[in-house]
């Protein structure tokens, strides 16, 4: 399954099926010699471009966790393939289809969650990935 531009853009919040997606990410990699680029999403909760000096202090703390911890994540994996990362702010949904348009991303691998109940159901980022990104996205459950 190689991809266009041997980018495989995966998105995590950190959670156990973003975990699941990378793991499949970096399986494909290493079959296909491709780049994974791990990538995190601050949502913002106040204007991210305030000159307020709290405000930058806060999204500046929030970047140095995310940091942290996508290199947690890294692991050993990258080691074994070329494995990158970066943390955004922004709508998750928008910033991660902007990253994958920008990287030329061959593929978009992320976790998935079951839509939630309701009528009608609500979907996830990922579904919404899913659904409007002109990239191809893999979904992991």
């Amino acid at each position: 399954m190689e991809t266009q531009n041997n980018i495989i853009l995966v998105g995590t919040d950190f959670s156990p099926s973003s975990e699941r997606a990378f793991v499949k990410a970096c399986a494909i990699a290493r079959h296909t010699g491709e780049r994974v680029h791990l990538l995190h999403i601050v949502e913002p909760v106040d204007e991210p471009g305030s000159q307020d000096r709290e405000t930058q202090e806060f999204y500046a703390k929030l970047t140095q966790i995310s940091e942290t911890k996508l290199q947690e994540q890294e692991g050993d994996q990258g080691a074994i393939i070329s494995l990158t990362h970066s943390v955004e702010i922004g709508p998750r949904t928008e910033t991660l289809i902007r990253i994958g348009q920008e990287m030329n991303a061959g593929l978009i691998v992320l976790g998935s969650q079951p839509l939630s109940e309701g009528n009608p159901p609500r979907l996830g980022v990922s579904h919404r990935i899913a659904l409007t990104s002109t990239r191809p996205v893999l979904l992991v459950p």
